[in-house]
């Protein structure tokens, strides 16, 4: 069962998402299998290219996070298994940072340069999406608490106080400008 499927930015390329925990890298023209990603225990829900199309990253239904070179098909990085069902993830537009959001209620920033984790200062929360800016500065994250944040992409500090709504807040964007 394939669970996503997604064009690169440039079109030549479709990566798919699948239940057998693999990602398959698709030539778009000839429909034509390049290659099968293999690392993830778990189906993988999500796969995405990164905006320079150079690299993908997957993601598995424990929580599982995977970057994959795309003209070797080597991992080049790794999440640990969180053991809960990932929700969403979001690459930044100038492809240096990974947020993650999993049904444990954690928000996670990673620097995907250093292979390291960018500490947020934030409690658990009912999270359900995260979005970066188009300019990859901020990250804004949405809550079934009712509220949408703003944070710095770099430092992970929030920015300003909660937008706090009336109802559940299930997706926030930012707009360029």
């Amino acid at each position: 069962k394939i669970h996503w499927a997604e064009f690169s930015r440039d079109g030549g390329w479709i990566v798919t998402a699948s239940s057998d925990g693999t990602a398959c890298l698709w030539d778009a023209g000839s429909g034509t299998l390049q290659r099968k990603l293999r690392a993830h225990t778990a189906p993988v829900v999500l796969a995405r290219f990164s905006p320079d199309n150079k690299t993908i990253v997957t993601g598995g239904s424990n929580g599982s996070i995977r970057v994959w070179d795309v003209a070797s098909g080597e991992m080049i990085f790794r999440v640990e298994d969180r053991n809960s069902p990932l929700i969403t993830f979001d690459l930044s537009p100038d492809g240096k940072r990974l947020c993650s959001v999993c049904r444990d209620d954690v928000v996670r920033l990673w620097n995907l340069e250093t292979h390291t984790e960018i500490p947020l200062p934030i409690e658990q929360g009912a999270f359900v999406h995260a979005a970066f800016s188009p300019d990859s500065r901020l990250l804004v994250t949405s809550s079934y608490d009712t509220t949408a944040r703003l944070w710095d992409a770099d430092s992970g500090r929030p920015i300003g106080s909660s937008l706090t709504h009336d109802g559940n807040v299930a997706s926030a964007h930012l707009s360029p400008g």
